[in-house]
């Protein structure tokens, strides 16, 4: 799968594709108010996971398109996100120099790691 992004107007209407290798659009994802700093598949091939400025980070379905869950307890942006090896949990990486492990299918924290700075 191919991935892009654009941030239209300074990053006030993020928007993320999603297209097979042919480059057909399989969908559009415009849940971000902010700009979109990183994008991730997990390890099952069922989720994507997006991650943003906006203080969110989301994970998407990849067999419908609709978000699965939504991360909301940083702080500041969100500047990466990758998904547990068994594709259960999410890592995310804060601007606010927090790393948290939520869970992908509900977006339930799961535990912060401490000590970085």
């Amino acid at each position: 799968a191919v991935v892009s992004t654009q941030s239209g107007d300074y990053g006030r209407d993020p928007l993320i594709r999603l297209s097979l290798q042919d480059f057909k659009e399989i969908f559009r994802l415009r849940d971000h108010s902010g700009y979109v700093n990183h994008g991730e598949f997990s390890h099952d091939g069922k989720m994507f996971a997006t991650c943003s400025n906006d203080k969110t980070a989301i994970v998407y379905s990849l067999e419908t398109g609709k978000t699965l869950s939504r991360v909301t307890h940083h702080n500041f942006g969100v500047s990466w996100c990758t998904f547990s090896p068994d594709s259960t949990v999410l890592c995310t990486c804060s601007w606010d120099n927090s790393v948290a492990l939520s869970f992908a299918d509900s977006g339930k924290f799961a535990t912060n790691l401490l000590g970085h700075r």
